[in-house]
């Protein structure tokens, strides 16, 4: 048994997997890592991680949706790439000793909520059905 990854893109209702190491280039801003198909536009995608057994995906253990910006050069944006690992820090909060265990942070609580409306999308039932045919079949 073990683990795996896919990657979709999303575009209207076009979907397109693509594999790990070529996402992880494109996020990392690799110099020849392109997805021209998609320059100049917003794409959604999804990070599926999977329970492996015999080569083949046997349970979704979580699926990731954000979205990325594709500059006129088929590169991910990386300013906003940047900005949001910033903003990701910001959702992270750091337990104080002295803090009355009934007090919310407002601030981290606000900024998960700013996070998860800047950079997150929720799947149709329809998107969630092609992820899910593209995952299991044959």
């Amino acid at each position: 048994m073990g683990f795996g990854i896919r990657v979709f893109l999303f575009d209207n209702s076009n979907i397109e997997r693509i594999s790990h190491t070529k996402f992880q280039r494109l996020l990392d801003g690799h110099e020849t890592e392109k997805i021209i198909e998609y320059a100049g536009k917003k794409v959604k995608y999804a990070i599926a991680y999977l329970r492996i057994e015999n080569r083949k995906p046997t349970e979704i253990l979580h699926i990731d949706y954000s979205s990325c910006e594709v500059n006129r050069d088929g590169k991910l944006n990386q300013d906003i790439l940047e900005q949001q690992k910033i903003d990701a820090m910001k959702v992270i909060s750091i337990p104080v000793d002295d803090m009355p265990s009934n007090v919310i942070d407002e601030a981290t609580t606000f900024a998960a909520k700013q996070y998860q409306n800047k950079y997150t999308w929720t799947p149709t039932d329809e998107e969630l059905n092609k992820i899910y045919r593209l995952i299991f079949s044959p």
